[in-house]
């Protein structure tokens, strides 16, 4: 079972089903943190990783340059993966595919 990991703002999930079986497993393409039976702690984490990814787009106009920096970007892909890294390490049942930009603004 394969799931994909990247964000999209607004969407409220970092993780996204990538063949059948895990589709078959959780359903729709969106793959909710708590699907994962996970820590709570570790949920949190991710939840907060989702707001922050979130507040770097402006709403009013979501098509506009983010206002990080290259180095809140580079900040943000450490973080991010360093929870994906306590994810894998909880779920060694589920295949974990990287898909995390880490170019500002791509």
């Amino acid at each position: 079972m394969r799931l994909r990991f990247f964000f999209d703002a607004g969407s409220g999930t970092c993780f996204w089903t990538a063949d059948q079986e895990a589709h078959s497993a959780f359903g729709d393409y969106a793959v909710a943190t708590e699907a994962l039976a996970l820590p709570s702690a570790l949920c949190a984490w991710g939840e907060a990783l989702l707001a922050r990814f979130d507040a770097s787009i402006d709403w009013a106009d979501p098509a506009a340059a983010s206002s990080w920096s290259q180095a809140d970007h580079e900040r943000f892909a450490s973080d991010a993966r360093a929870f994906l890294a306590e994810v894998v390490a909880r779920r060694p049942d589920i295949e974990f595919v990287d898909c995390l930009r880490t170019a500002a603004a791509t």
